[in-house]
């Protein structure tokens, strides 16, 4: 795996850009790849239900919003604890895998 791909595999869209525009075959490069992919995704689903959950309960439910909102945060911050703990692990060409990612990327075919 080349270093520049290797210190960018887990940036949304950026990371993801640089192996299929060079029509990378590095096995360990695809693995983070759809691995990267799959973590985003979770997030992004699940930030969004939050975001969307937040703005339909009532405004007198202050502690629930409040709530929400500490959620919606914490997402944020082990979204990018997971994402530099596996673009450590890609940058040292180790194959870390996060159980239910595994199972997603492995029904996935690049």
């Amino acid at each position: 795996m080349k270093s520049l791909y290797k210190n960018f595999i887990y940036f949304p869209l950026i990371g993801w850009i640089f192996p299929i525009i060079k029509n990378e075959k590095d096995d360990l490069l695809i693995f983070h790849l759809k691995q990267s992919f799959f973590l985003t995704l979770i997030f992004l689903f699940s930030h969004l239900f939050f975001n969307w959950a937040f703005f339909l309960i009532p405004s007198g439910f202050i502690i629930i919003k409040l709530t929400i909102f500490v959620i919606i945060y914490l997402q944020f911050g082990l979204y990018i604890f997971l994402s530099a703990l596996s673009g450590r692990a890609a940058s040292k060409n180790i194959k870390k895998e996060w159980p239910i990612l595994k199972i997603l990327a492995n029904s996935f075919e690049l």
